[in-house]
């Protein structure tokens, strides 16, 4: 396999790792109605940040009042693993 797959890879799936990264780490804002203001990384793609909107929806489905933020915070974390994860597969094909 090229080197420069696993280049562009890595650029594709570090943008999408580190806005994961910042989604778990962030600290949150509630506003008025007690939900979270922005989770998005400034200039982010718009389909990542369509993503969380989507993960935190479940999160409130299946997780108390109390709970939810934990539980958004942790898929993000484990979202930012994989996609580390798949960087290093790719760079061990390599």
């Amino acid at each position: 396999m090229s080197i420069w797959i696993s280049i562009i890879a890595t650029v594709l799936f570090g943008l999408v790792g580190i806005s994961c990264f910042y989604s778990a780490f962030k600290t949150y804002k509630d506003d008025e109605d007690g939900e979270i203001e922005d989770f998005g990384v400034v200039g982010s793609i718009e389909f990542i940040d369509i993503f969380f909107v989507f993960v935190l929806w479940l999160c409130k489905k299946f997780f108390s009042q109390s709970h939810y933020i934990p539980a958004f915070r942790t898929v993000s974390f484990l979202m930012g693993l994989m996609m580390i994860g798949i960087i290093i597969l790719f760079w061990l094909i390599v």
